[in-house]
């Protein structure tokens, strides 16, 4: 993954997140969007090897600005208690399945990637939102985290194959 492909998509986000919290659900989904599309893109590039402690601070970053995302359209639809439950369960999931991955991966398992990866779920989201459909998008956003976790919790389970 290419580093600056990736801190540019990380950029959009919460450039998106923002954008969201300040009430424009239309220009927040067009970030949302162009994140997913540059994430996806920077995915096929040849990866670097960075020291722990970079890749450490790039996974602590990327896990704030992927909850900013929810976290902002629960601030935006915050008169709306069900809908801003979706989004707290969509954050709470996501926390979970990230890690599910992560802790797996100390354990020396591979638990490989979800049902959706986060720019598919970015996708999705930003696709309800030019909708109209914020809710939809965040109980979507919640049940592809869930579906990812048990995924990841059923493989570890089996023992998940060793690295």
């Amino acid at each position: 993954m290419s580093p600056a492909l990736r801190g540019a998509s990380q950029g959009l986000l919460g450039a998106g997140a923002g954008v969201i919290a300040s009430g424009s659900l239309w220009g927040g989904a067009w970030l949302l969007i162009a994140a997913a599309l540059l994430r996806r893109l920077s995915l096929g590039w040849p990866q670097s090897r960075p020291v722990a402690w970079v890749r450490l601070a790039g996974a602590i970053g990327d896990l704030v600005v992927e909850a900013s995302v929810p976290v902002s359209l629960a601030w935006v639809l915050r008169e709306e208690p069900r809908a801003a439950l979706a989004a707290v369960v969509a954050l709470s999931a996501g926390a979970v399945a990230s890690y599910a991955k992560v802790r797996a991966g100390s354990l020396g398992l591979e638990c490989g990637d979800g049902v959706a990866d986060l720019p598919e779920r970015w996708l999705l989201l930003g696709i309800a939102l030019l909708a109209g459909r914020p809710e939809a998008g965040a109980w979507a956003l919640a049940a592809l985290a869930l579906a990812s976790t048990s995924r990841r919790a059923g493989l570890m389970w089996r023992g998940g194959p060793a690295r």
